[in-house]
């Protein structure tokens, strides 16, 4: 199987779909053995840009393993948020597990730092308790970022989930970046 890449021209305004095609290498036998595996996530970061600017020029995509299973499973996406550059602004992260569940479903969320530090870029939690009732699709957790007037790089942390209860943690997606973007 192959995939091949894909270009699209941009519109003055709005958004925009690419297909991307997936070419299998031969015909199919209808034999085939479909082999499930976890989620995954990827980066798109768009960069040279010809008579323009780029604002926010990385995007993170998941692909949700949507095969059957008995088991619920959950995964994480990063946030940005601008920093601000005085009192304290929310980076908001969702949870999202791969079908509602049907009874309670819960997972601890902790930060790390990364370059950004707890205390004085953001207020950090530790197993904080996200709970998901039957029929949720998706809950928030919510960082306090703070604001300054310092030129610096963009910093990131990480939220991680950990000790899940009705669900697992999809390995690849149970982790994920909080970017507070400079915007001094």
């Amino acid at each position: 199987m192959s995939i091949a890449n894909r270009s699209k021209v941009d519109g003055n305004a709005g958004t925009s779909q690419i297909q991307m095609v997936l070419t299998l290498d031969g015909p199919a036998t209808g034999n085939e053995t479909v082999i499930a595996k976890l989620s995954e996530r990827f980066h798109v970061v768009l960069s040279n840009p010809q008579n323009l600017t780029i604002g926010d020029g990385t995007a993170q995509a998941s692909i949700v393993n949507d095969d059957t299973g008995t088991t619920t499973r959950l995964f994480i996406t990063e946030a940005a948020t601008s920093e601000g550059n005085q009192g304290t602004k929310v980076l908001t992260f969702t949870i999202t597990p791969d079908r509602a569940a049907t009874s309670s479903v819960t997972v601890k969320a902790s930060t790390a730092d990364g370059t950004a530090k707890a205390g004085s870029d953001y207020v950090a939690i530790t197993n904080q308790t996200v709970t998901f009732n039957p029929g949720q699709t998706s809950r928030t957790v919510k960082i306090t970022v703070k604001g300054d007037h310092t030129v610096e790089p963009d910093e990131r942390f990480t939220l991680r989930l950990t000790n899940p209860s009705g669900a697992t943690l999809d390995t690849g997606c149970s982790t994920a970046d909080g970017i507070i973007r400079n915007d001094d």
